[in-house]
């Protein structure tokens, strides 16, 4: 017998949710030749097929930067968005956690992001696809000095001031940090005064994590300087 297929197929799932073997039905198949006449197409021709999840991916977020904080803790701003297709009813859910890939200052630092998850009639027929390619700043953090005090003087027609105590810094988390360098005292005015304000340079510091710290050295220091002793001679 000559027969031979021709026509148009088409094929439809029997719905358009992800899934495996799911069946296909196959439908505009004719039959022409000499002894089509003999023969019909099965009416429920048909195959199986897989469905897989489109990926979804969250958009409408960003990374904030922040002051360094000793830990790799980011947080993020904007509001978290998908775009299914059609007019599937798919939802962000979870609740996103952000990290810096370490905890070092550092300018356009990646920022990775979890915790999202889908929810919505058709979540099943995607996979999310976390927010990427966020970036943000991690700045240095004020380290001040604390400990130290400035000493009152007798007028000796200069600036220089002298400190008292023991100066020391609180670093965060674990960081291990060593003050050192040489402090200078300066009075604000040679003269005569009471409260007279001193400022304070020359302190350092060291370690591992010291560039991920400013500095600030001791502030708002102040002492008094009385009036010298003049004795009159030649008499």
């Amino acid at each position: 017998d000559v027969v031979t297929v021709g026509g148009t197929a088409s094929a439809s799932f029997s719905d358009k949710n992800a899934g495996t073997g799911k069946s296909v039905l196959i439908s505009g198949l004719v039959l022409s030749g000499a002894d089509a006449g003999n023969y019909e197409i099965a009416s429920t021709l048909a195959a199986t097929a897989d469905i897989t999840p489109a990926d979804l991916a969250v958009t409408g977020l960003t990374a904030n930067n922040k002051v360094y904080d000793a830990t790799t803790t980011a947080t993020l701003g904007g509001s978290a968005l998908v775009g299914a297709l059609g007019n599937d009813f798919v939802s962000v859910t979870g609740t996103a956690v952000a990290n810096f890939g370490s905890k070092n200052v550092g300018t356009g630092k990646a920022v990775t992001v979890s915790g999202l998850t889908l929810g919505g009639t058709d979540a099943g027929n995607y996979t999310i696809v976390q927010p990427s390619g966020l970036t943000a700043d991690v700045t240095p953090a004020a380290l001040l000095i604390s400990g130290v005090s400035a000493n009152s003087k007798v007028y000796d027609a200069t600036l220089i001031g002298t400190l008292a105590g023991t100066a020391s810094v609180s670093a965060l988390g674990s960081d291990v940090l060593t003050l050192g360098g040489t402090p200078v005292a300066t009075f604000d005015s040679k003269n005569v005064g009471t409260a007279v304000g001193v400022t304070v340079t020359g302190y350092t510091i060291s370690g591992a994590g010291a560039g991920n710290y400013t500095l600030v050295q001791p502030a708002e220091l102040a002492a008094d300087i009385t009036a010298a002793t003049l004795t009159v001679s030649g008499l």
